[in-house]
């Protein structure tokens, strides 16, 4: 991804890399409330 513009910039780098960030958070506060779900489902 990179190979193809060897110049990239840190802008870029640091857009991409919060991007992912995003992404990343986003997943795991489902991850987190799946398992808060299942808990208090199974502690009734």
């Amino acid at each position: 991804m990179f190979l193809a513009n060897p110049k990239y910039d840190t802008e870029s780098l640091l857009a991409i890399a919060s991007e992912s960030l995003g992404s990343a958070s986003v997943a795991g506060h489902r991850f987190i409330g799946s398992i808060h779900f299942l808990v208090q489902a199974i502690s009734g």
